[in-house]
């Protein structure tokens, strides 16, 4: 059973993050020279990876359908117009 707190798990701490990019750093040019040789391959999957990167992820729509019903709901109509003018008002239907 997963749950709870795991030894190794979660965000590294900053420290440790600065650590790594101070040990990869050397190996920099050393993956830009691949990435460019995959790009110019014409790598698919390396294409749509740096384009994600570059150009960020599309947006992704999301339609949901909420059904059920609330009882002993009150819906107070805001409208900047005093009572007595509110029930005088087109919105009174509302």
């Amino acid at each position: 059973m997963r749950g709870g707190a795991r030894p190794g798990s979660g965000r590294k701490k900053r420290m440790q993050e600065e650590e790594l990019i101070e040990r990869l750093s050397p190996y920099e040019s050393l993956f830009f020279d691949a990435l460019e040789a995959k790009l110019k391959e014409k790598d698919t999957k390396i294409m749509d990876l740096y384009a994600k990167y570059y150009f960020g992820e599309q947006v992704k729509k999301i339609e949901s359908k909420i059904e059920g019903s609330i009882s002993g709901l009150t819906v107070e109509v805001i409208n900047g117009l005093k009572n007595d003018e509110a029930k005088n008002s087109d919105i009174e239907g509302l």
